[in-house]
């Protein structure tokens, strides 16, 4: 018995002894001076690999020896971490040699665990989006600190409830079993919802539920995930406003009065009344905003919107489309009187004074109006013709608004044909000078020529009253005002240089080419290029355009008397007729009116106009040209009251060039 007693321990001893030489994890044997007294395989593969023991694992590194002195020296149980791999180090000490036997066990795996759990936890708890897990049966088990955030639930007040605690009621039964249904399914769902918070007000919220579940695939958690859309949805809000209404007036903007339009057509189908579509543009406005600045003309803008809109009926649509021009969408109308009587709300709405900084301005407006089904069918035309009848109140001197009726297609349809037709004239020559003479009262020579443009069509002579407001319109007037300039200056230079006596030459500007802070450079170059004699050119201005914004007329006045270009006040008597302005104003000349001139010399009260006009005139320093004379008797009147200059078919029509060089010929041989 003893021997085989001896055996079994001689096995179990060679047994014991392979353990370390077997074993897949690396052992050794050290001592507490760092000598190694065994190290199986693993053990020195390890200690090699990261620097912790001598070339022949002899002795354990200073760095390795400080690291694991505690489990060598106190049998401790360390962390050991090389690189990015993880041990435990257990030990076990022997007496003979006085040294420790340590295990190394790999723990990585179990590493990578608690730090992707330390993760999650830290995500958890530091996402702004909301969490909250239930148990299968949906009690809430957890939550996060933004779902109190969002919710306004402690975790204490949720915990052991169920989420109907946030429902809103805003969505019905259909939705949560649609819901529920395609969790089962696809085991997740996502969406929008409406949640009550814990004051009672729902938020919309986007929420993610999703199923966990077990190795027998049963369901055991339900984890939702949700955050707070109420301030995408007030910013969506916000954007879809901003997309379908003017950011300055915040009035619908175009595209949202078109489609309302549309709208208000189809029920004007259904209902069989009428729909009244207003187009209206404030006059002068572009002085406003040049004269006071853009923040004033803002401002303007914005009173109009207001007025307009307290104006209208709840049921219509009061619309800015842009720059100065609103629109209004009336229904339910039934005659065209409905529609005058919300015309003259409107005018009498916008027309009271505005004062902005101390300066007051009466707001003007001219307003077209179409009728659905009368005069279009949808919203362009309708526009389009509302369009037409604005401008013919925009034209006319006494109406503020018109309705539209179809021979204003045709107007037009011409003014267009014109346009095109001035756009080829200016490229082709067509237009022509004529020069009418201004003839010294006193000595019957003549002292200077108005120059005043023909458009010559083939055989047709196209009177200016015909082709000037068109290029008004349409801007034409810039390029067609300085074709003019430029040939009245080398036509009458032309004529100077041959010897006749320097006539001034006055040249009509209308009231956008005043307004273009340009003119005065413009003149001076084309002068100065056809070699005109400086202080020989004019223009000529209406009443009306100079005292229509005085400021600015007194500014350009004094920049073309910088560069010698006189000034002449054109049709005295037809507009303002107020000598408290003209004597403001840096003006050369003032020319009476003809419609002054044909009552004379028989109506006295008329000649009592005319010689207090010149007699105040030269008492502001300023020579009198009396336009449109034809007789023997206007000549001789207005010689005896003192006037300067006469002008008029008495002494000539207005001539070409040639012909105006025969007339002086003429008038030299009469007065040698």
């Amino acid at each position: 018995m003893m021997m085989k007693h001896n055996e079994q321990e001689l096995i179990d001893s060679a047994i014991l002894a392979r353990f370390p030489e077997e074993n897949p994890n690396p052992v050794l044997l050290a001592c507490q001076e760092g000598r190694i007294h065994y190290a199986n395989a693993p053990a020195k593969a390890l200690l090699y690999q990261h620097g912790l023991c001598d070339q022949d694992c002899g002795k354990l590194t200073k760095e390795a020896l400080s690291r694991l002195i505690p489990s060598i020296k106190k049998s401790q149980v360390i962390g050991l971490q090389l690189k990015d791999r993880h041990y435990q180090v257990f030990s076990s000490q022997i007496d003979e040699p006085a040294a420790s036997f340590l295990f190394f066990q790999e723990i990585t795996p179990q590493k990578q665990y608690e730090s992707l759990l330390y993760l999650t936890e830290s995500v958890i708890e530091n996402t702004i989006e909301g969490i909250f897990v239930t148990d299968s049966e949906g009690i809430i088990e957890r939550v996060n600190p933004a779902f109190t955030r969002i919710t306004g639930y402690s975790p204490m007040e949720a915990i052991g409830k169920t989420p109907r605690i946030f429902k809103s009621n805003r969505q019905d039964d259909d939705f949560y079993r649609h819901m529920w249904a395609e969790i089962r399914e696809k085991g997740y769902w996502q969406g929008e919802l409406w949640n009550r918070k814990r004051d009672g007000h729902a938020i919309p919220v986007w929420q993610s539920i999703t199923a966990i579940r077990n190795s027998a695939l049963h369901i055991e958690k339900y984890v939702a995930v949700f955050h707070d859309m109420s301030e995408i949805k007030s910013s969506q809000e916000k954007l879809q406003h901003q997309a379908y209404h003017d950011f300055l007036t915040l009035l619908p903007n175009r595209q949202l009065f078109i489609d309302r339009l549309q709208q208000a057509i189809a029920s004007s189908k259904r209902n069989g009344s009428k729909v009244a579509v207003l187009l209206m543009d404030l006059d002068n406005f572009k002085k406003i905003n040049d004269s006071l600045g853009h923040h004033l003309g803002d401002k303007f803008l914005q009173i109009i919107a207001e007025r307009l809109k307290a104006s209208c009926r709840e049921e219509d649509t009061i619309s800015r489309l842009g720059g100065d021009e609103f629109a209004m969408i009336n229904l339910y109308i039934n005659s065209q009187n409905d529609v005058i009587d919300i015309l003259e709300r409107v005018e009498e709405a916008i027309s009271q004074p505005i004062l902005l900084e101390g300066h007051e301005m009466i707001p003007e407006a001219s307003i077209g109006v179409t009728f659905f089904p009368d005069d279009g069918d949808n919203p362009h035309s309708l526009l389009q013709n509302a369009d037409l009848a604005m401008y013919k109140a925009k034209r006319s001197e006494r109406d503020k608004y018109a309705l539209f009726n179809p021979s204003l297609q045709e107007s037009a349809y011409l003014r267009v044909r014109l346009e095109s037709e001035m756009r080829r004239a200016l490229q082709t020559d067509q237009f022509k000078m004529y020069y009418q003479p201004q003839v010294d009262a006193k000595t019957d020579r003549v002292i200077g020529v108005e120059a005043l443009v023909r458009w010559q069509q083939g055989e047709e002579v196209i009177s200016p009253a015909d082709f000037i407001p068109v290029a008004e319109e349409t801007g034409l007037i810039f390029p067609l005002g300085r074709q003019i300039i430029e040939m009245s200056c080398r036509e009458i230079a032309e004529f100077h240089q041959r010897g006749y006596p320097e006539l001034s030459v006055a040249v009509n500007i209308s009231g956008k080419q005043f307004q273009d802070a340009t003119l005065p450079g413009q003149i001076l170059e084309i002068s100065q290029s056809s070699n005109l004699s400086r202080g020989k050119f004019h223009i000529e201005i209406t009443e009306n355009v100079a005292v229509s914004d005085v400021n600015s007329a007194l500014h350009m006045m004094n920049e073309l008397s910088k560069q010698g270009i006189g000034v002449a006040i054109d049709d005295f008597g037809t507009g303002y007729s107020s000598l408290s302005y003209i004597k403001r104003f840096q003006a050369e000349i003032l020319k009476i009116d003809k419609s002054f001139i044909d009552d004379l010399p028989a109506d006295k009260a008329t000649g009592a106009i005319v010689q207090a006009i010149i007699s105040m005139s030269h008492a502001v320093g300023m020579r009198v040209v009396a336009e449109g004379v034809e007789t023997k008797d206007q000549v001789e009147y207005l010689r005896n009251v003192g006037c300067d200059y006469i002008q008029g078919f008495y002494y000539s029509k207005p001539l070409l060039l040639h012909e105006l060089i025969s007339r002086l010929d003429k008038d030299y041989i009469l007065h040698s």
